[in-house]
């Protein structure tokens, strides 16, 4: 059974986890061309779901060219897997 609070992630968890800045995951939930999954609010919190994000991202590696983000990317997908 898997503990809630490891299912979702706050927005500073999220931007860490990919490698960017919380102003970057503002902007791409404004980008419908990268279809990146929108946030459930708590308590007028946000918060993503995991494995939704998880699959966001195998999906974006795909589509991407070999670079820094798509390593970075890369990297956080593998310690997520070992989770």
């Amino acid at each position: 059974m898997c503990d809630i609070k490891d299912d979702y992630l706050s927005g500073k968890a999220l931007a860490e986890l990919l490698g960017v800045s919380t102003m970057t995951i503002f902007r791409w939930e404004g980008n419908p061309r990268l279809n990146f999954h929108s946030p459930s609010r708590v308590h007028g919190r946000k918060f993503w779901h995991r494995p939704v994000i998880v699959e966001w991202m195998k999906a974006r590696a795909v589509q991407r060219t070999p670079g820094a983000r798509s390593l970075a990317m890369s990297n956080a997908l593998e310690d997520n897997a070992q989770r």
